[in-house]
This record gives structure tokens, C-alpha cells and sequence, in this order.
């Protein structure tokens, strides 16, 4: 098979394969010689945030010396984006060579893998064979249960920012969710959290102490009230952070320790502040990492985080156009706290489509209260998840919009949403499927 053969044959297994056991994934890994032992990991889990964080802390170990993997999900445009080594998308001869093996050898199996199992097993074969030292892996849902799970012995795990998402799968409550996500924590092994949510800390850190894992919580400016008090009890090293100057491109920040208060202060290219909380999470695994032995100084830490980029969230795509794949309430919460600061005293346009999945009835409202753009662009993501452009109108009307105007077709939506801009700002969000297509036409035509 050619490059675009492998990419049909692979888009093809969400049609005809159910979610497996990591007992099948571990299956599939012996098959191919354990892969996935030929590296180091640092697992990743969240709602949100765990790309960004993964690229920060791969950008660092990068900046060490050390020989790279990052392992994400969802691409925007390209499958390959998937898997990095060194910071770069792999090349197509890698991808295949790893995509044949795979394919041959789980061809005896009366159970061939799911669409994610079967990108994992891509993944961890592009690793090994491209002599990776540590790799850097985030789930692709939940994490008890998600086939990166099958990570026996990781170096590090990290939790990142904890909302409801995915309900259907991970449960209908904080608690329940933050479980799922916890499930990746390993007997011994360090693990740093985002402490947003008491709930969550509290579920996090009884999984924690529950496996006899070192905790590190990093508590943000906007943490419930509970937090601090839950983790005044000693059961977790706590961490804070805080903005000192948030002028476009960069964003300068401090992570400050609660036990000695002092203070490390850094800088990110970013458009968004809460990217400094997923920074701070990246540094403190790197300190965690350096104490297992990895050779990482202060300065491989600047470096890291100053050249690290990620795709898709509140990326200026194009001068004052802004891309955000905000897809579930807390990550809409957070794009309106980045635009709104990144629109000030400008006129805003907002350009939105959402999959049939996802609450896009409280993303509507969200965005109608909190940032009351002046015009919004409705559109349609293609696809079995569907909804229609006219009913994200309706929506919108509804919470006091007047000026909405569906185009169901994205790229003649984003079009007209440029001609609309004039001199302000335009943003996209509401779905990373529909930022993978603005992203294609952007490379197209511009």
C-alpha cells in the first residue's frame, strides 16, 4: 500500500472494529516484539490540555539532548502529525514501514485492532525503529482503559486539566472522570497534577496514595477554594503559578513552590494565558525527571519551553486569525478568557461548527455571554457526526444574537468570515475536525 492507501485502509477500522481490552493491545504488542519496551515513557492523561503540555515537555527533553517521541491525537491535517521524532512529523517511509508491520502481524488475529489500538502499535514501532530514548504519550480517552495504558513501567505520568467530556465513556461525574483519567498512575512512579477541581485533586490524589506515587500538584489563579486547603494535609509537593506579563507573542509566568516559595520564573510564546499552567506542568516533570537521573539543567527548560509550539489552540494561523479547538465547556471557558484578551478594543468575528457529540448547546451560551463577538459565521464539520450550521444558528439567535449567518460548506464559510473580519480579529473553534480543515484551506490558498 501507498501513503494514502494506508491512511484509507486505517480511517476504515473506525467503521468496522469495536474498542478492545488491554489485554488484546498487550496481545498486539507481543506480536510485534514489545515495542513499546525499547523506550522510556511519560504518559499523559486529561480533558484538556494534554497536547500542549506533552509538546512542552517533549520540546524540553529535546533541548537536553535527548532522542524524542511525542505521541498525540488527534491530527488536524495530516495522520503523521501523530508521531514526532526530534520535533519532526515522521516521513512517509517510516510511517509505512511501521504501518506494514503492523498490519502483518496482527493479520493471524480473529480480532483486528481498533482504529486508536492500531495507531498506537504504528507509534511505538516508529519509536524503536527510530532508536527514540524517551517518549512522551498522551491517551486518547480517559486513560485506565485507553490502549497507552498498556504502559507498564513509565517514567512519569501527568494529569492535566480535568472537565466533562466524553461522558459516555468516562462517567457523569468529576469524580467518576478523574478515576478514568487517574487510571494511568503507576506503583511508585511520580505523578504531576493540575489541582483545579477539589474533586478531581481529591480523586487524583487518592489514586496516588493508593499506588505509593509521589504527588505534584500545580494549583492554578482560578483553583476552587477547597484545593488548597485539601492539599495542606502534606500529601502532595504543591506548586502555583502565576501571570507577570502576558504582552503578544509571549508570556512571561512564575511557578512558585508553596513549601519554600521560591520562585522560577519563565517565558512561552503563546496567545493564551492558561498555556502558562501547561507549561508549569512540563517543568515540573522536568525537575521530576531530573531527579530519576535524566540530564536536564534551567536552561534546557527555557529553551524547551520558549521554541515549543502546538497546532490548533489559539494559534494565529494567519495575522489576526485565530484557531482554537476548544470542544467541551471548560475548553470553551478558557479559548473566551485567551480571545477576549487577544481582542480587546478590536472587532471580533467568530466563525463555529461543533460535532453532534459534544455540548455544543452550553458552548453556544458560553460564547454568547462571555464573548459576544459581532458577528458569527455558522458552518457544518462533514461527516457521521454532523450537526447542522442552521441549528448552531438557532442556538445562537436564541441566546440574543442577531447577526448570524449560516454557510453550511467551511471553506466557503471561512471565506466569508475573512471578508467579514475588515480590520479585527477572526476566531475559529468549536472542533478540532473543523480546524483541520481551516488549517488545509490556509495551506492551500494562502
Amino acid at each position: 500500500m501507498n501513503y494514502a492507501e494506508s491512511c484509507a485502509y486505517i480511517d476504515g477500522l473506525t467503521k468496522f472494529t469495536a474498542k478492545h481490552s488491554l489485554a488484546h493491545t498487550r496481545e498486539c504488542l507481543a506480536l510485534l516484539d514489545n515495542p513499546d519496551r525499547s523506550f522510556k515513557i511519560v504518559h499523559i492523561a486529561g480533558t484538556n490540555g494534554k497536547g500542549s503540555t506533552a509538546s512542552y515537555l517533549e520540546s524540553i527533553l529535546r533541548s537536553a539532548g535527548i532522542r524524542t517521541g511525542l505521541f498525540t491525537s488527534p491530527h488536524l491535517v495530516d495522520m503523521r502529525e501523530r508521531f514526532r521524532v526530534d520535533g519532526e512529523i515522521v516521513s512517509k517511509e517510516a510511517f509505512l514501514t511501521a504501518f506494514e508491520a503492523a498490519r502483518k502481524a496482527v493479520s493471524s488475529m480473529p480480532d483486528h485492532p481498533s482504529y486508536f489500538e492500531f495507531i498506537y502499535l504504528i507509534g511505538c514501532l516508529i519509536f524503536k525503529n527510530a532508536g527514540v530514548d524517551t517518549a512522551v504519550m498522551e491517551t486518547g480517552l480517559g486513560g485506565r482503559l485507553d490502549a497507552t495504558n498498556t504502559c507498564e513501567n513509565p517514567v512519569l505520568t501527568i494529569i492535566t486539566s480535568v472537565s466533562f467530556d466524553h461522558m459516555q465513556y468516562l462517567g457523569n461525574t468529576l469524580f467518576e472522570i478523574a478515576g478514568e483519567k487517574a487510571g494511568i498512575i503507576k506503583q511508585g512512579v511520580p505523578v504531576v497534577f493540575l489541582a483545579a477541581k477539589e474533586e478531581c485533586a481529591g480523586r487524583i490524589l487518592e489514586e496516588a496514595a493508593l499506588r505509593n506515587a509521589p504527588a505534584l500538584a500545580l494549583i492554578p489563579p482560578a483553583a476552587e477554594e477547597g484545593v488548597e486547603k485539601l492539599l495542606s494535609g502534606g500529601d502532595a509537593r504543591t506548586y502555583k503559578t502565576k501571570i507577570l506579563k502576558n504582552l503578544a507573542p509571549f508570556i512571561d509566568f512564575s511557578l512558585i513552590s508553596s513549601y519554600d516559595k521560591k520562585a522560577c520564573d519563565m517565558r512561552i510564546r503563546a496567545a493564551a494565558a492558561y498555556q502558562a499552567e501547561n507549561a508549569s506542568l512540563a517543568i515540573l516533570g522536568a525537575a521530576e525527571l531530573t531527579r530519576a537521573g535524566f540530564a536536564i539543567t534551567e536552561e534546557n527548560i527555557r529553551e524547551g519551553l520558549l521554541s515549543a509550539r502546538w497546532e490548533g489552540r489559539m494559534e494565529e494561523a494567519l495575522p489576526g486569525v485565530y484557531l482554537d479547538g476548544a470542544h467541551n465547556e471548560d475548553g470553551i471557558s478558557r479559548f473566551i478568557e485567551a480571545a477576549k484578551a487577544v481582542a480587546e478594543g478590536k472587532r471580533a468575528t467568530l466563525l463555529f461548527a461543533a460535532v453532534s457529540d459534544k455540548d455544543y448547546t452550553a458552548m453556544v451560551r458560553e460564547l454568547a455571554e462571555d464573548l459576544a463577538p459581532e458577528c458569527v459565521i455558522t458552518t457544518e464539520v462533514p461527516g457521521a457526526r454532523r450537526e447542522s450550521a442552521s441549528h448552531f444558528e438557532e442556538l445562537f439567535r436564541e441566546n440574543g444574537f442577531e447577526r448570524v449567518v449560516t454557510v453550511p460548506d467551511p471553506a466557503e464559510a471561512f471565506k466569508y468570515a475573512m471578508s467579514q473580519r475588515g480590520d479585527g480579529v477572526l476566531f475559529v473553534c468549536g472542533s478540532l475536525y473543523l480546524i483541520g480543515l481551516i488549517k488545509r484551506m490556509i495551506h492551500d490558498q494562502f
